[in-house]
């Protein structure tokens, strides 16, 4: 990877601007290109029937492929992801997708039901505090 210096008084790492100054420091440039490597990781395919979330989801996006139903489990202080990141994914099987929390304190707030509604059908869930997410998509009312 090249790093040049941008005639704007910026460092250019592929298409992210990183600010520069006097206290411009090599943690903030290992942080951007670290942030962009963890969001360009590959989909996850899963085949089983029971998925309860942890460190290799966040920030992951999930191809469900099985044939019967799948439930994907939010475990209680998923510290993994952090508040105002996200797991997304589709249902790409026949097997129709539910939410389910790992724990009663767990908050899903959702305009629909928890499940998805056909194959085909994505969905994101976000995480907007410590146990507390939202569930959007093509999700079956």
């Amino acid at each position: 990877m090249s790093i040049r210096v941008d005639t704007g008084g910026t460092y250019l790492l592929g298409q992210t601007r990183v600010p520069t100054g006097p206290a411009l420091e090599i943690a903030t440039v290992l942080s951007t290109v670290a942030g962009k490597a963890e969001r360009t990781q590959p989909p996850t395919n899963y085949a089983g029937t029971a998925l309860v979330l942890d460190v290799t989801h966040a920030e992951s996006y999930i191809r469900t492929t099985s044939a019967v139903p799948v439930t994907i489990t939010i475990p209680l202080n998923f510290t993994n992801l952090l508040v105002g990141r996200y797991v997304s994914g589709i249902q790409v099987g026949a097997g129709r997708v539910a939410f389910v929390k790992g724990d009663p304190s767990i908050i899903i707030n959702c305009s629909a039901t928890l499940y998805t509604r056909a194959a085909g059908s994505p969905w994101t869930l976000y995480k907007a505090g410590a146990n507390e997410y939202d569930l959007s998509g093509d999700l079956l009312l």
